[in-house]
């Protein structure tokens, strides 16, 4: 399962924008794995066609550390037998909220890798 990652409202120009999602991921006790993050990395105006909001994933608070596509920058770890709650931060840099008003979405795949 996982949670939204919702930036909120957004004014033009407003400071850099985070959120906080999270990913539950249930895998047997010491099965090593690894999470992949497959999207465009950019939310699409749900009217206005050509407008788009760029965004990056990170797996860490600091956002220093990107959540890729493949596995050269998945997330790694192993199997506890029971859920695990994954943390996925979202940023929106400042550069790119200027966009015209609306509604603006994108979906992430997540790719389990055991």
């Amino acid at each position: 399962g996982a949670s939204n990652l919702d930036f909120g409202t957004v004014n033009r120009s407003a400071d850099t924008l985070s959120a906080q999602g999270n990913l539950n991921i249930t895998c047997t006790q010491g099965t090593p794995y690894t999470i992949a993050l497959k999207s465009d990395r950019k939310m699409l105006n749900q009217t206005t066609s050509g407008a788009v909001i760029p965004y990056t994933l990170y797996q860490d608070a600091n956002q220093s550390i990107v959540w890729g596509f493949d596995s050269n920058q998945s997330y790694t770890n192993t199997g506890i037998g029971a859920n695990q709650n994954i943390p996925v931060w979202g940023k929106v840099a400042k550069q790119d909220t200027n966009v015209p008003s609306g509604s603006y979405s994108d979906t992430v795949t997540a790719i389990v890798s055991y």
